[in-house]
């Protein structure tokens, strides 16, 4: 029952500043926040150093996150429950099951697109997921380094829009900001796209460079689909990863101490860097399941993300078990993680 105006005066009067992006914004306004309201926090948005120095001619405003007044309301989609997707490309992701595959090969390309049903002319699927992987001529493989993902995925993201805008779609971008996917520094940009019927589409596409390919992981989902959807798209983005052969494993170094500081590193790194095979590998004989991938999902979203930090505490060799504190804006926690060494090999004794 606070009027929109007394809002807006505590929110300046406080100078407070939110950690919001745009899909947020999107879910405020679903919720029924008022626009002048989510004006006054777009400007307070809590920015990345990309964010606040690169400048954008394509700036996304609160008036660009919402479907026109009006606008009857697509029927909620319900989530079918996930399945693992192995690609001949050399990398696996979860996937909704029942939604329809539309993969493309072409020479050195390939396109996963994975739609819940076909898009009316005019417009886009109300949740679309797609990986592209390109393998890149030898000749050019030495510019996959960190240092040129931003200038990449800028022209990428210029080419999208071009694409869009020949099929009637407007597509708004964001700055790109630096994140990891499946062990490497990788690129991520959000993307608003409105469609001829009116309609707005909440996008992120990720690019990351693996030996001597590209992949650009994306997801589109609709504004009235958002709010349900959305953490469950980021979860399939993340759970992305480049299959290849066996880790090496965290090998007895004759000291104790050290071996499992090392395993604790590798754990840290593996939920940060978003590194599933990494993480499967410190756990013995874990399997590549649905079931596994998601306790690895949890993981990193409790551990990981809104600045969290992870660093060993105590280190008890009796009992086999290593302590950590976690650091965030939320506050710090802590907890313990179980240890064991067998056959010259330190694992993680138990899933959390």
């Amino acid at each position: 029952g606070v009027a929109a105006q007394e809002i807006i005066d505590r929110i300046e009067a406080s100078d407070s500043r939110f950690p919001l992006d745009t899909g947020d914004l999107v879910d405020l306004k679903r919720k029924g926040v008022p626009l002048e309201v989510l004006r006054v926090v777009n400007q307070r948005r809590l920015t990345t150093p990309a964010e606040a120095t690169t400048p954008t001619s394509t700036e996304v405003t609160a008036e660009d996150l919402v479907a026109t007044p009006g606008q009857e309301a697509s029927p909620r989609i319900p989530q079918p429950r996930l399945v693992i997707h192995h690609d001949r490309s050399g990398y696996s992701i979860l996937k909704p099951e029942g939604f329809a595959d539309l993969a493309q090969f072409q020479g050195a390309r390939s396109l996963l697109q994975l739609v819940n049903a076909a898009p009316n002319e005019g417009s886009m699927p109300e949740i679309e997921i797609s990986v592209l992987a390109v393998l890149v001529p030898p000749n050019d493989r030495e510019r996959l380094v960190p240092s040129s993902l931003r200038p990449f995925i800028e022209r990428v993201t210029s080419d999208l829009r071009d694409s869009f805008r020949q099929d009637g779609l407007e597509l708004h971008a964001e700055a790109p900001t630096e994140t990891w996917l499946a062990a490497r520094p990788a690129m991520r940009v959000q993307t608003v796209t409105r469609a001829t019927d009116g309609r707005s589409y909440l996008g992120a596409h990720t690019l990351v460079f693996s030996e001597g390919r590209f992949h650009i992981v994306s997801y589109h989902v609709s504004s009235e689909q958002s709010a349900q959807w959305r953490d469950q798209l980021e979860r399939i983005v993340d759970s992305f990863s480049l299959d290849g052969s066996a880790l090496e494993s965290v090998a007895d170094t004759g000291d104790p101490r050290a071996s499992v500081e090392a395993l604790f590193t590798r754990w840290r790194d593996s939920l940060r860097q978003r590194d599933f095979r990494s993480w499967r590998s410190l756990h013995r004989g874990l399997a590549d399941s649905v079931a596994n991938r998601l306790t690895w999902l949890d993981e990193i979203q409790r551990l990981t993300g809104d600045r969290r930090r992870l660093e060993l505490g105590r280190i008890d060799l009796e009992k086999g078990r290593l302590e950590y504190r976690r650091f965030g804006l939320d506050g710090p926690s802590s907890g313990s993680r179980d240890f064991v060494q067998d056959r010259g090999v330190w694992y993680l004794a138990t899933l959390p």
